[in-house]
């Protein structure tokens, strides 16, 4: 049986202004669902995923000012994305290995 797995953050803009973003995985295997190691970098994608869109809002937004540029904010979080998908890829696939 597959499982959904979903996270949905919301990010102040001042003025009683927000910016609510949902990330949701359908179809993941139980399997998946019940290893720790794997939920978690799932997780922590969709994460990123969420900041990386707030951040790119940002970036088209003219009126945020803040200490760490949006272009270096984006950077750091594609790092953080490929780092998480090559370790799941690495976790995903012994998984299968011991299946074999």
């Amino acid at each position: 049986m597959n499982r959904t797995l979903g996270i949905e953050r919301t990010y102040s803009l001042g003025n009683y202004k927000n910016i609510r973003v949902t990330d949701i995985i359908t179809d993941v295997p139980e399997e998946w669902m019940l290893n720790e190691e794997i939920t978690s970098k799932l997780r922590l994608l969709q994460l990123m995923r969420a900041d990386s869109v707030y951040y790119t809002y940002l970036k088209k937004s003219p009126t945020y000012v803040d200490g760490i540029t949006t272009e270096d904010a984006i950077e750091a979080i594609d790092k953080i994305t490929i780092s998480t998908t090559e370790k799941l890829y690495k976790a995903t696939a012994s998984k299968k290995e011991e299946k074999e």
